[in-house]
């Protein structure tokens, strides 16, 4: 429930932040006869996310995540129907597990083949600070709020990556029952490095949602310790 709260507040606090900044970005971009204006923007965007992976070894299998992202990009309008941008941008990720989790101490992690129960509630925090490129084309530059299409490249670093895992156990002592909590904190096992290609179709028409991105990592997100075995991670974007 907590996890879910903070989910909603972010939610809003993007929504609100994307629509101020669309309401500039527009009159920046109202006139399209200047080829060469440019602006620097600011942003803050939510996404939740499910990834395209079926491997129980993966830190992904959590099938679904959460992305908070603040991007700090400069746009080039280099035609009326073409468009730059590019800068930097700071990600934060949750990712709730689908797959127990146990520390080990020769690998760092073990991803055991079983799914979750009530009793665990493993959870990925990553964050990625790194520099997007975006190629954005309009099919109708007098309406290029309507409908846009951006290719992406994002290289980044993994600037803090950990996993933090709750065992709940119950206890008896005579006709009493407690219930306690096991917190571990371990650092994570993933590449820090990635390099993303993602394809979004935007649009400022639909209120709440402002784009769906389709992106793959083309390096490996995770290497298994045991077996070397490289797993790369796909997945789906919705953006608010």
């Amino acid at each position: 429930m907590k996890h879910l709260s903070v989910i909603v507040a972010l939610l809003v606090l993007a929504t609100n932040v994307h629509a101020q900044a669309d309401t500039s970005a527009t009159g920046a971009c109202a006139d399209t006869t200047n080829e060469k204006a440019f602006n620097l923007t600011l942003g803050l965007q939510a996404c939740p996310t499910y990834f395209f992976t079926n491997n129980p070894r993966s830190p992904y299998e959590s099938r679904c995540g959460f992305s908070l992202q603040i991007p700090l990009l400069v746009q080039w309008q280099i035609s009326p129907h073409w468009g730059l941008a590019s800068g930097l941008r700071y990600d934060f990720n949750w990712n709730p597990l689908y797959y127990n989790v146990e520390p080990a101490a020769d690998q760092g992690l073990q991803f055991l083949s079983t799914p979750t129960t009530s009793t665990q509630y493993s959870h990925l925090f990553c964050s990625h600070l790194g520099i997007p490129l975006h190629v954005n084309w309009y099919p109708w530059p007098k309406y290029r709020n309507d409908l846009w299409l951006t290719f992406d490249i994002f290289a980044a670093y993994a600037v803090n990556s950990h996993f933090v895992i709750k065992n709940h156990q119950v206890e008896s002592s005579g006709d009493n029952l407690s219930i306690s909590t096991q917190r571990q904190t371990v650092s994570s096992p993933l590449q820090p490095w990635k390099l993303e290609l993602g394809l979004t179709v935007g649009t400022n028409r639909l209120g709440f949602i402002h784009g769906v991105r389709v992106f793959t990592n083309c390096l490996p997100s995770y290497i298994d310790p045991s077996t070397h075995n490289a797993y790369y991670t796909s997945g789906i974007s919705v953006y608010f």
